[in-house]
C-alpha cells in the first residue's frame, strides 16, 4: 500500500469517486470534503492511500484550528469498505498525529474527530487507540411542506437581515452569545466577512434582531445545500449558526427568528431544513428546536486525544 500527499486538481476524480462509494456504504455526506478540496486552503491538510495497482483505497483530511494555547487537528478519514480493518485506518491515524504535531509551535496539541452513533467499527476503533468520546451531537430535521407559524417579536424588537456594515458588531455578538459553549472557538471579523462574500451565499436568510437601544441582539444564519442523508439526494436548508446575547435571552428573540427563517426557507421552495446541536447545549436550544417541529435522525459522537 503506497501512501502520499494529494496532487491537485489529478487526484480530485478518484477522491471524488472514494467518497461516493463511502456516501453509499455509509449513508452520510460529505461534500465538506469535496469543497476543502477545492478550496485547498492553507490550514488543510490531506493524504490518500493507493494499492500496489494505483487504485484508490483511502482518503484523509486534516484541518488545523489554532488560538495561542492549542492546536487542534481536526481529521476524517474514509476507506473503501473492503480494505477496512487493513492497516489504513492505522496508517491514517499516525499521519494525522505527527502533522498535528509538527504544527503545534509549543502549544498544547490535540485530534478531533467523529462518528456517527450507529458506526461501531469507526468509534471502537478510536477508543481502541486513547481518544475519549466527550460529547454528543443531534442532526435534526423539520418539514416544509406547510408554512410554518408567523414569528412573535418581543415589543422594541425589530427584524432585519444582515449587511457587511454590520460584520464587526455581528462578530461581537456571535461570540458572545457562544463563549459558554463546549468547544467553541472565537470567530475573527474576517472570517465572517468571508462567508458573507462567498457565491453560494444568501443574504435572505442572515437575519439579526436588533433591540431597542439599537444593539445586535439575536442571529440566525441558514444556507441552501445539496444533503446526502437517509439514501436519497435531496436540496435541505440548513439553520447553521443561531445566537442570543445573554442580556437578551428569555424573551423569545432565537425562536422568532428561527420561524421567520423557516418560513423565507418554505417561500423558496425547500422542503426540508436540518440542524445540527449539542445534546447538552447549555441554553436549551434541543427544546426550542423540538418545539417548532424538529426531530433527531442521526446521533453523532465527537471524539478528542491529547498528544
Amino acid at each position: 500500500m503506497i501512501s502520499r500527499l494529494v496532487t491537485l486538481p489529478d487526484d480530485f476524480v478518484r477522491i471524488d469517486e472514494l467518497l461516493r462509494i463511502c456516501e453509499t456504504a455509509d449513508t452520510v455526506d460529505l461534500d465538506l470534503h469535496r469543497h476543502a478540496l477545492q478550496k485547498n486552503q492553507a490550514t488543510e491538510r490531506f493524504q490518500v492511500w493507493l494499492d500496489d495497482a494505483g487504485n484508490m483505497q483511502g482518503f484523509a483530511r486534516l484541518h488545523f484550528n489554532e488560538t495561542e494555547s492549542l492546536t487542534e487537528g481536526r481529521y476524517w478519514y474514509y476507506l473503501r469498505p473492503t480494505v477496512m480493518g487493513q492497516g489504513i485506518e492505522a496508517s491514517a491515524l499516525q499521519w494525522a498525529e505527527q502533522k498535528t504535531l509538527q504544527q503545534r509551535a509549543h502549544r498544547a496539541c490535540r485530534l478531533f474527530t467523529a462518528s456517527r452513533a450507529d458506526h461501531p467499527a469507526r468509534f471502537q476503533f478510536l477508543e481502541a487507540n486513547n481518544f475519549t468520546r466527550e460529547r454528543y451531537f443531534f442532526t435534526m430535521k423539520r418539514a416544509l411542506h406547510e408554512t410554518p407559524p408567523a414569528p412573535e417579536v418581543p415589543s422594541g424588537y425589530t427584524i432585519c437581515t444582515a449587511t457587511l456594515a454590520d460584520i464587526e458588531d455581528f462578530t461581537d455578538l456571535h461570540n458572545v452569545a457562544f463563549r459558554e459553549h463546549w468547544n467553541s472557538l472565537p470567530i475573527t471579523s474576517e472570517e465572517l466577512r468571508a462567508e458573507k462574500l462567498d457565491p453560494n451565499y444568501r443574504p435572505e436568510i442572515d437575519l439579526l434582531a436588533v433591540a431597542p437601544d439599537s444593539t445586535l441582539a439575536s442571529f440566525c444564519t441558514a444556507s441552501i445545500e445539496p444533503m446526502k442523508r437517509e439514501g436519497i439526494d435531496e436540496v435541505v436548508g440548513f439553520i447553521d449558526s443561531l445566537g442570543t446575547h445573554p442580556l437578551h435571552r428569555g424573551l423569545g428573540l432565537g425562536r422568532a427568528l428561527l420561524l421567520q427563517n423557516l418560513r423565507t426557507l418554505h417561500a423558496l421552495g425547500i422542503i426540508k431544513a436540518c440542524i445540527s446541536v449539542d445534546a447538552a447545549n447549555p441554553t436549551g436550544a434541543v427544546r426550542l428546536y423540538e418545539s417548532v417541529g424538529f426531530q433527531t435522525f442521526e446521533t453523532w459522537l465527537s471524539y478528542f486525544k491529547s498528544l
